[in-house]
């Protein structure tokens, strides 16, 4: 792997040993080294404030993530990945338009739509409820 044009390469080899003065011997794993190199050779990073919704033509797009009341965290890597994240995307014409909720989750490599909720401003407020999915 060579990073920011220089001539720095690494093995996959789990260790690396490195001999210093006096035969001290001390032995840095790959993950650490590489670790190291990157944030020596990150010279900054920016980070863009997401808004809290988008417009695209007359429709407003607002996603929510999470749930405020979930806090609860596995304890297993694995186990995390399978309880994915709830978001509810909420999708608004103009803004006294129809709305179209998607409940959903999102996991590592997919998100999966729950339920599809219909909800018009001048309508009672009990949305409508599609089948489930």
């Amino acid at each position: 792997v060579t990073l920011g044009g220089g001539s720095r390469q690494f093995s996959r080899a789990s260790w690396l040993i490195s001999f210093s003065r006096g035969s001290t011997l001390s032995a840095i794993t790959a993950d650490e080294n590489l670790v190291s190199v990157l944030e020596s050779e990150i010279k900054c990073s920016v980070v863009n404030e997401v808004p809290e919704e988008d417009e695209f033509e007359d429709e407003t797009i607002f996603v929510r993530i999470g749930d405020e009341e979930e806090k609860e965290e596995p304890n297993d890597h694995h186990a995390e990945r399978l309880i994915g994240i709830p978001m509810v995307i909420s999708v608004t014409k103009q803004d006294d338009g129809p709305c179209l909720d998607f409940i959903a989750k999102a996991y590592v490599d997919e998100i999966v739509i729950d339920a599809v909720y219909v909800e018009e401003p001048h309508k009672p407020t009990y949305p409508y409820q599609g089948p489930d999915f």
